[in-house]
């Protein structure tokens, strides 16, 4: 098969759990011996044209980045002429000007179009903002695609709340290479707490922060490890320095994913605050680890953190610090827990069952 794929966002070019999926997914189909090309979006490129790990990519630069969003109408007219070459068209989130852009191209070339959905909200807009057009265009969007991935049968639910047909739904996780995200013996636990992603408003990063001021009153020398970038990372360290935290909070920024083995490996327990997400790469690989999960409150993540760690409410910064405190001061819990959550991920949640499942997807649309 020839599948061509668009996606804004791109690894290593783009730091992110979007960017990594497209590029692993994309890698291990042309290992099963299918081509792949994938349209993304780089404000500097060194060329129009590479080739990475076995596939081809064309890089469009945006004509503006407005909240982060990059907006490329140099794509469209080389979807409309390249698009007939591909026997499937695969668009990443609707969340992004490039799928919009496929969705409408989808209307004039009848080839089989899929979009998978990555979560419903962007950690980039203004939440204002989302709320009056995410449901129109989202819709919209998805109603020209021939078949759409979701993560959990709890997107798959909020996708119809949003009148959104879901008979072309398919529920594919999110998967990983656990072989290579595993447990490492040879490694000391530095830090309590790693915590992995975007300096966005989404992440909630700031009820992480404030929980530490809490957890401070239990724990005195614990050591928390924060790694990633973003548009907020300045205000982040202020509040670190205004809480009187910088002893215990050490910054890092984006490393390799390869890297992040042994990171993880390094710390006791993962944490997430966010205030709304899809269902990140980052608890996956974490778990893989053998870490267990503190981790907000939300639908889609209760059966992957379910036996392999704590659900809080948003927001909640008392919450957060107990769930903390529960888990590190309680070594037979955190066994059982950090057990549950490697088996979880090995058993359920593999990078070979997603790329299968997505052949498997696109053969059948083919037919």
């Amino acid at each position: 098969m020839k599948i061509l794929r668009v996606a804004t966002d791109l690894y290593p070019y783009s730091i992110g759990g979007l960017g990594l999926h497209v590029h692993q997914l994309s890698k291990e189909i042309v290992k099963r011996g299918h081509q792949v090309t994938v349209f993304t979006c780089e404000k500097d490129p060194k060329s129009h044209h590479n080739f990475v790990d076995g596939y081809n990519v064309y890089y469009f630069q945006p004509l503006i980045v407005p909240f982060g969003i990059s907006i490329p109408p140099s794509m469209l007219p080389s979807l409309f002429n390249k698009v007939d070459e591909f026997d499937v068209v695969h668009a990443h989130s609707h969340l992004f000007f490039s799928t919009y852009m496929t969705a409408f191209v989808r209307k004039f070339k009848k080839k089989p179009f899929v979009v998978t959905n990555h979560g419903f909200v962007s950690q980039r807009l203004p939440f204002t903002l989302q709320k009056i057009i995410l449901p129109i265009v989202a819709k919209w969007t998805y109603t020209n695609a021939d078949a759409i991935i979701c993560y959990t049968s709890e997107m798959k639910e909020e996708m119809e709340n949003w009148g959104v047909q879901t008979e072309n739904v398919r529920i594919i996780h999110n998967g990983i290479n656990a072989e290579f995200f595993r447990p490492l013996d040879n490694h000391e636990k530095e830090y309590d707490i790693i915590w992995v992603g975007r300096y966005v408003p989404g992440k909630g990063i700031e009820y992480l922060i404030q929980s530490l001021s809490e957890l401070r009153k239990e724990f005195n020398n614990f050591k928390v490890l924060m790694i990633g970038s973003g548009p907020l990372k300045q205000s982040i360290e202020e509040l670190i320095t205004q809480s009187n935290l910088t002893k215990h909070i050490t910054l890092i920024e984006n490393i390799s994913n390869d890297d992040l083995l042994h990171y993880y490996n390094k710390s006791k327990l993962f944490v997430l605050t966010s205030i709304e997400e899809g269902v990140p790469r980052t608890i996956l690989e974490a778990m893989a680890c053998g870490l267990p999960v503190v981790c907000s409150d939300l639908p889609q993540l209760k059966t992957l953190i379910d036996g392999s760690g704590i659900l809080v409410p948003k927001k909640d910064i008392t919450s957060i610090a107990n769930a903390i405190i529960k888990i590190l001061s309680d070594k037979k819990f955190y066994e059982q827990l950090s057990a549950n959550a490697r088996q979880k991920i090995v058993t359920k949640y593999s990078l070979e069952d997603t790329v299968n499942k997505t052949i498997e997807l696109y053969e059948e649309l083919i037919g």
